[in-house]
């Protein structure tokens, strides 16, 4: 078997169309097919591989969004205060949350589920299919080292068939042994050839299934599409928008009006009349503060 010092030298005479003698006209084994389907498979898997690491990107923000949302959920409404006989103190005696009538479980789960799926359902096929690139690049790479290896002894079976006919002209005493030499070459050669060509087949077949293999992919993409999907709708449906959320309780400043802060206008102390002006309530989601434009959801 030719050593990595004569593959290197191979590979060297083939990259400089290195030819003398009986090899003037000879020409590399090919292996063209797998390379150039190799070439594009390699440009199609970078898309994969980003596909798959912004799918882990996004599961990763959907899980931290989720998580925060539940914790605004809940966290303690803040009180109002009023001054008392025995100093400040909450006019609602109740701690209140945000998430009133929300399963916050069921939040949790929307987020664990969407983990999941996606991961067995999208992100493992994407991985199973990177895996079958990596190791047909694996197997490509032996078999353009047993071509070089056939192509390294064919070489060396063209010089000596060539001397073997230059010694049998002159009725050289070695011509027989540099003949039997030579036939001796052709055996392993033909050897080495019957394994390229077995070897090639298998890569090429193997990227045949790939490529059949990227049709599904589409529908991977439209799955993930529909996990996400599922995920905030069954986050949402643990909002029970039809209960009655209690108001929080805020002292009455009309009965019990208290001084305002001073305001001030250039530096100059301004007074201002007793009692607070109420600030107005909140929209209500999809409403707009009066005098405030609707906005412009046709995006026209």
């Amino acid at each position: 078997m030719p050593s990595s010092f004569k593959r290197f030298g191979e590979k060297l005479k083939q990259q400089l169309n290195i030819n003398s003698g009986s090899t003037k006209d000879w020409r590399p084994t090919s292996n063209a097919r797998n390379l150039a389907m190799i070439e594009e498979t390699k440009a199609f898997a970078k898309h994969l591989k980003l596909l798959q690491r912004e799918l882990g990107g996004l599961m990763t923000r959907v899980e931290a969004a989720l998580s925060t949302m539940r914790s605004v959920l809940s966290a303690r409404l803040p009180r109002a205060f009023d001054e008392t006989g025995a100093g400040v103190a909450p006019v609602d005696p109740e701690d209140r949350i945000v998430g009133v009538a929300v399963n916050h479980d069921a939040i949790a789960n929307a987020g664990q589920e969407m983990k999941q799926r996606l991961t067995d359902e999208v992100v493992f096929p994407l991985q199973q299919w990177l895996a079958a690139y990596r190791s047909i690049k694996v197997s490509n790479k032996k078999v353009e080292e047993v071509r070089l290896d056939l192509d390294t002894k064919r070489r060396e079976t063209l010089q000596l068939q060539e001397r073997h006919a230059k010694l049998q002209g002159q009725n050289h005493k070695d011509a027989d042994a540099v003949l039997y030499k030579a036939q001796s070459e052709e055996d392993k050669m033909n050897r080495l050839a019957a394994r390229y060509h077995e070897m090639e087949a298998e890569v090429f077949n193997a990227l045949l299934t790939l490529i059949s293999d990227t049709a599904v992919l589409r529908d991977y993409q439209a799955a993930a599409l529909a996990i996400v999907q599922r995920c905030f709708t069954m986050a949402y449906t643990a909002f029970d928008l039809s209960a009655t959320v209690p108001v929080p309780m805020i002292p009455n400043f009309q009965s019990n009006p208290v001084e305002a802060p001073p305001m001030y206008n250039n530096g100059q102390y301004q007074p201002q009349a007793a009692g607070y002006v109420a600030a107005p309530a909140l929209p209500a989601p999809g409403q707009v503060f009066p005098g405030q434009a609707s906005p412009n959801v046709t995006g026209e």
